[in-house]
């Protein structure tokens, strides 16, 4: 064999061994048993069936009990919008010089509510009659400056009820800002009880406080009619969605006081959502409703709410629950006759 012919036998020879190694490495393709393709087939109509029945359990009325009431929904991005108007209106009573009839009206204020933190009634009285008049002579300086005010000291009693939460010491400035609110605060445990260093742990957020503060603000000041001092829609879901969760408490005597508590707490709950569908439609009352009865032991009344509700929104997010909440209603009815 020539140099020539063996130069040229090399190439092939590597080009086989690439050739051979490529078949060896190549997966084989294996026919799939028969057997275990049926099994897939049954698995895959087993998952369909299960999920197909999950629906239909899902869809069928049952008979459950409902524990939760709906909270009203806030749009944030409105509320933070406002909430930056308020900033700024507190920030001008902080650096500009109110009026000395918007700084009367503030001074009178401040005495109403040292008066109610002593629960000092006759002063109260007093105190009443001037703040009336105070509040008139400082509207003539327009709605702007009492707005001013009103979000500072917003601002003050949030800040003077976060210290009082450090340290349990109830200060003169918080009793000004915010009157008898401590003594509201824990009559209706809207706190948690003292730490070892007598702080406390609040139950609403800031936002809510502010909501609560401006309305009582506007009840003393008697503005709240005004259009120009009236909460937002969102400030209202605030505040009655945590009156929903934590209403008003009175309290009660007797061998009953557990029973009187909880038709008290019904009550008042069913007087919020009254007020809460009163300036927000989307809220839905009639379910709200439906619940509270039927967490009353009202059967009656609560299977007409839940059939309202279905009435008005036959498809919805709660449809679903009010018609097994309805047909539980239904069927304690019927068992209790």
């Amino acid at each position: 064999m020539s140099a020539k012919e063996k130069r040229s036998r090399k190439p092939r020879e590597k080009e086989d061994r690439d050739t051979d190694s490529s078949a060896m490495t190549e997966p084989q393709k294996v026919e799939k048993d028969p057997r275990q393709k049926r099994f897939d087939v049954l698995l895959a109509s087993a998952i369909v069936l299960v999920l197909a029945g999950s629906a239909v359990l899902i869809a069928v009325p049952r008979n459950t009990s409902p524990h939760h009431i709906p909270a009203p929904r806030i749009d944030w991005a409105t509320h933070e919008a406002r909430k930056a108007e308020e900033q700024t209106l507190a920030r001008e009573a902080q650096t500009d010089v109110l009026d000395v009839d918007v700084r009367a009206m503030g001074g009178e204020l401040r005495k109403y509510n040292l008066a109610a933190a002593q629960n000092d009634q006759m002063t109260l009285m007093e105190v009443r009659t001037s703040l009336v008049r105070a509040v008139y002579k400082a509207l003539g300086q327009g709605d702007r400056p009492l707005r001013a005010l009103r979000a500072y000291q917003a601002y003050r009693f949030v800040e003077e009820l976060h210290a009082w939460t450090k340290s349990g010491e109830v200060s003169e400035e918080l009793q000004a800002l915010g009157g008898d609110f401590i003594t509201a605060l824990e009559r209706n445990a809207w706190c948690g009880p003292p730490d070892e260093g007598g702080g406390r742990t609040l139950l609403m957020s800031d936002d809510t406080l502010v909501a609560l503060y401006k309305d009582r603000w506007n009840d003393l000041t008697g503005l709240g009619k005004n259009p120009a001092f009236a909460l937002t829609v969102d400030e209202n879901r605030l505040r009655f969605g945590f009156l929903l969760a934590f209403p008003f408490r009175k309290k009660l005597y007797g061998p009953a006081e557990a029973e009187l508590t909880a038709f008290k707490v019904g009550q008042a709950r069913l007087a919020t959502i009254t007020r809460l569908a009163a300036v927000d439609p989307t809220y839905p009352a009639a379910y709200a409703r439906g619940i509270v009865h039927f967490q009353m032991g009202r059967w009656e009344l609560a299977s007409t709410a839940f059939k309202k509700h279905l009435e008005e929104k036959e498809d919805g997010p709660y449809t679903l629950r009010a018609r097994n909440y309805l047909r539980n209603s239904l069927s304690l009815i019927q068992a209790s006759r």
